[in-house]
């Protein structure tokens, strides 16, 4: 193979192939990466099969084998090599035969052109994709004859490698796909500026800043406490600061915020920077609104305990005064729309008494502004029920929450000893494969979820859930296979992403020290893989 581009972190490599029984064991057909430099310590990862020996490879100094397997190949197998942030998993027939974990971080090269190397039979159907596929995805599609734009596709070569190189890496098929692009937008938190509310409750000066700074690690490896790159703890008041944000959003791809809204009968909290946005009209980005309608409590999840301000919806005069509030932000040229009717979430709409009627009424006064209705979205949130209320016209999935609350929480746990014990969290990728692996069975029109992480011990300290494992080039691969999922299975027109700067429960998209714009830079390139 001639190499072309680099490919590192995830990728799967798949074809078909058919030994003769002429063929003897040292004449293979090889995958390699040749233009790799022996003399640096950059290691490939390559293929060698034989009539009856499959072979993955590590290419650095030398040829090493990982993985080998034999195998009777006088018939036509399919073979899958999936890289996995150091993850090798190898696939016969859509079957997982051999996983390793290699010391080292594998690269592939993406070929210009193939040659059979002497092999004595037949190889057919040549892919290579920029992201880990699982094994639900390599049996549905490898019979099928794929087109080379296909997301994610970066190599695909359907013929029959045999006597000649091929040097034609595109084919012929026209992929018709007249699917808009979906859009990204993450959710907001306004929590970055003094309230007398929480001052009050929590002590002078307090923001969310204050509990994200006074995070510990649980255990070893914990990535607590979680720094903003160059010690930014902004405060929202500043217009600048929301300008820095949009900028930044736009910038990487973010097509809108979604603010967190709270209301509670006549009530606002945390209302400033978004009436300020609403005010100034700056900045110029889109958005929309989440009702966050959960009461507050000093345990931080909406549960029963200590409540600080209880969720009163009241009636038909509550709900007047509180649209009166939202059609100021419904107008707004900047606010997203579906069907021209503007996008409205509510978080918890099973905890409303008279939701129907509420909606109907909102719907009315809607109209009566000038509008063509209110586009009312439900949250999925892992709350029960998990079904669809008929009244709404789609539903988004709140992740991680959304899945968790699917059952199986036993195939997410894991135990590790702890500073203080034992201390258990949840595996990053064992939770974003089961969100990738759900299908939609609510035959509604819903808005897919992503998460960037996890871990709200910043609030929640001992008892808070940890989702461990997570980093942007994981982040990338994940995000990269729900914006397909969303395009090509839901036919989502938006993707909500939590969040922007949940900065106590370990969800954002800001830089931090550690990572910097690495979150940041997974959406833009997730976003690229799907063009």
């Amino acid at each position: 193979m001639v190499s072309q581009n680099l490919i590192k972190d995830y990728f799967t490599y798949e074809f078909w192939v058919k030994a003769e029984k002429s063929t003897s064991k040292n004449t293979r057909f090889l995958i390699l990466p040749k233009n790799i430099n022996r003399a640096t310590d950059l290691t490939g990862i390559g293929i060698a099969v034989s009539f009856n020996n499959i072979q993955v490879l590590e290419t650095g100094a030398k040829f090493s084998p990982i993985i080998e397997v034999h195998r009777d190949l006088n018939y036509w197998t399919h073979i899958a090599v999936v890289y996995q942030n150091k993850e090798i998993y190898l696939y016969i027939n859509s079957n997982l035969v051999k996983r390793i974990v290699s010391k080292k971080e594998l690269v592939l090269f993406v070929p210009q052109s193939v040659n059979r190397n002497n092999f004595a039979g037949s190889i057919r159907g040549l892919r290579i994709w920029s992201y880990s596929r699982n094994a639900s995805e390599i049996k549905s599609f490898m019979n099928q004859l794929l087109p080379s734009d296909e997301k994610g596709l970066v190599f695909n070569y359907h013929g029959d490698i045999r006597n000649r190189v091929i040097t034609k890496t595109r084919n012929t098929i026209k992929k018709k796909n007249n699917k808009k692009d979906t859009k990204i937008i993450a959710l907001y938190l306004p929590q970055f500026h003094e309230i007398k509310e929480n001052n009050n409750w929590w002590g002078k000066g307090f923001t969310e800043w204050s509990n994200t700074k006074k995070a510990k690690p649980l255990f070893h490896n914990h990535y607590q406490p979680r720094e903003p790159y160059r010690d930014f703890y902004y405060d929202l008041t500043n217009p600048g600061v929301r300008a820095w944000q949009a900028k930044l959003a736009k910038q990487y791809g973010i097509f809108g915020f979604c603010y967190y809204h709270y209301w509670f009968k006549g009530r606002r909290l945390l209302e400033r920077p978004f009436n300020e946005v609403l005010a100034s009209g700056k900045p110029d980005f889109p958005f929309c609104l989440s009702w966050a309608n959960e009461p507050w409590t000093r345990n931080w999840n909406g549960g029963s305990r200590n409540v600080l301000m209880p969720e009163d919806y009241g009636e038909k005069r509550d709900w007047k005064e509180h649209f009166n509030y939202l059609i100021k932000a419904f107008k707004d040229k900047r606010y997203i729309r579906v069907n021209n009717k503007p996008l409205f979430v509510i978080y918890r709409p099973e905890t409303i008494p008279n939701l129907i009627d509420m909606m109907d009424y909102w719907e009315e006064l809607a109209i009566q502004h000038g509008l063509e209705g209110i586009y009312f979205v439900q949250t999925f949130n892992g709350f029960r029920p998990l079904s669809p209320i008929n009244r709404f016209d789609a539903a988004v999935e709140f992740e991680p929450h959304f899945t968790l609350a699917h059952g199986k929480d036993n195939n997410f746990w894991k135990l590790v000893n702890g500073y203080n014990g034992k201390a258990k969290y949840l595996d990053y990728d064992r939770i974003w494969e089961s969100i990738l692996s759900r299908n939609n069975k609510q035959h509604k029109k819903v808005f897919l979820g992503a998460f960037t992480d996890w871990d709200n011990t910043a609030r929640m300290q001992s008892s808070g859930t940890i989702y461990h494992g997570a980093t942007p080039a994981k982040f990338k691969n994940y995000l990269s296979r729900q914006i397909d999922r969303a395009n090509n299975v839901y036919d989502s027109e938006f993707l909500f992403i939590n969040a922007w700067n949940e900065w106590a429960e370990g969800a954002y998209l800001e830089p931090d020290k550690k990572f910097k714009y690495g979150y940041l830079e997974a959406v833009r390139d997730a976003l690229k893989m799907n063009r």
